[in-house]
């Protein structure tokens, strides 16, 4: 009887340490698991907890130029540059009117 006792005693002992670690492999993968590992960094983010979006946000607000403002800068900027455009395409007819009147003035070495 005593050897009974002892055999199942050992064999509910078996059991448990048996079915132990497969309690313990579900428990952990119950948990919910982590977006990064210990060494890794949040890539947008980084660890230093530099946001780069509110960076955006800051630069635009110390910027202080609204729609309207910026619409009127590139609306001068576009004039600007068409004058500048239309100076230069004067200039260079001029000079091919003159070198077509004059094609003795051209010299060929």
């Amino acid at each position: 009887m005593k050897i009974r006792d002892v055999l199942s005693i050992a064999a509910s002992l078996g059991l448990i340490l048996v079915s132990a670690p497969a309690n313990y492999a579900q428990s952990v993968n119950l948990k919910e698991p982590e977006p990064f590992q210990s060494n890794e960094q949040n890539p947008l983010y980084g660890g230093s907890g530099l946001n780069p979006m509110q960076l955006i946000h800051n630069a635009n607000l110390l910027n202080s130029r609204s729609g309207a403002d910026f619409m009127e800068d590139t609306n001068d900027n576009l004039d600007k540059a068409a004058q500048d455009f239309k100076r230069q395409q004067l200039i260079r007819m001029q000079q091919q009117q003159e070198l077509q009147s004059n094609p003795e003035t051209t010299d060929i070495n």
